[in-house]
């Protein structure tokens, strides 16, 4: 069974929290190995594998759960029967200890594998059911199962931040608390990926505005942000401002989107008392290039009919 399949089928409802799930999981991929064994054994130690992965994931994340010890023994017996005798050895030698905080590397990659495998699961299942005509109790469940993805990629990222897979794992973080309606969190998620993943700044910090820009919607949704005057931009305003401001900082920025992000700031400028500033930048988009989109907004939000003669 693979990962997709046995958290798809374990429950129409998701367990209350992560440690129920991975006791649930953990014996499931053992039980399964057990039954495989003597037909498969390639396939058994596969599932063998998971079933460790999974019980030192719970170990590591409720050490003093009351099922800890049933675990730990589950956790020995699959590794074991995975063949990584040694892991095994290391293990059984603290039963009834408290767990070393160390891990041998053995477990640590299982356990590695197995957050990813978990993360990536729900995921996709939340994907399917986040259909975009779907019924209010299905995009409840995908909601749940987007949130729930999102826990083992935060549980990945935490514990794992310099390993290769760490800045695909905060991509897909975001992309979990966005389908969780969590933009917000998301948006810190991703202005974290840039800074953490030189490579993936600009997309990061691109990806941030998105974010910036639904927890704007949904404020706006909610009654939150009203109706400027205001004295100042109201946080979500403020926050969606700054991100495109960094996004225009990085200089690998798209310089069409650039000269968006100029003007929808340039707007809220002038729509938060700022004119001068916004108009400033307004002549500025129209000096360097009058025949775009970008032009002919900033050419009617002067007040002029034709942007190139608008143009400084």
């Amino acid at each position: 069974m693979e990962p997709e399949e046995l958290v798809s089928d374990a429950t129409s409802q998701l367990s209350e929290d992560l440690p129920t799930e991975l006791f649930f999981y953990a014996r499931a991929w053992l039980n399964g190995a057990r039954e495989l064994e003597p037909r498969r054994r390639a396939e058994a130690i596969e599932r063998f594998r998971r079933a460790a992965g999974v019980a030192a994931t719970f170990l590591r994340l409720a050490p003093d759960d009351p099922r800890a010890g049933r675990v730990r023994a589950l956790l020995v017996e699959s590794l074991d029967r995975a063949s990584l005798t040694g892991a095994a050895d290391a293990e059984a030698a603290t039963l009834g200890e408290p767990r070393p905080a160390t891990e041998p590397a053995p477990v640590r990659e299982l356990r590695m594998d197995s957050i990813l495998n978990l993360g990536w699961a729900h995921l996709r299942i939340a994907q399917g059911l986040d259909a975009p005509r779907a019924p209010i109790a299905q995009r409840a469940r995908a909601v749940a199962r987007f949130a729930r993805a999102a826990d083992y990629y935060r549980l990945y990222v935490d514990d794992f931040p310099d390993s290769p897979a760490a800045p695909g794992a905060r991509s897909e973080l975001a992309n979990a608390l966005l389908g969780a309606d969590r933009p917000s969190e998301a948006a810190a998620v991703l202005e974290e990926m840039a800074r953490a993943v030189p490579s993936r700044r600009a997309e990061g910090l691109r990806r941030a505005v998105h974010a910036h820009g639904l927890a704007l919607e949904r404020a706006l949704a909610e009654g939150v942000v009203g109706d400027p005057p205001a004295a100042s931009m109201p946080a979500p305003v403020r926050a969606l401002y700054d991100a495109r401001v960094a996004y225009l900082a990085d200089p690998d920025h798209e310089p069409e989107l650039a000269r968006s992000f100029r003007l929808e700031n340039a707007l809220l400028d002038r729509r938060y008392g700022r004119r001068p500033e916004a108009e400033q930048t307004l002549l500025t988009l129209l000096a360097e290039e009058c025949t775009d989109e970008v032009a002919m907004r900033a050419a009617r939000t002067l007040g002029a009919s034709e942007p190139c003669r608008a143009a400084p």
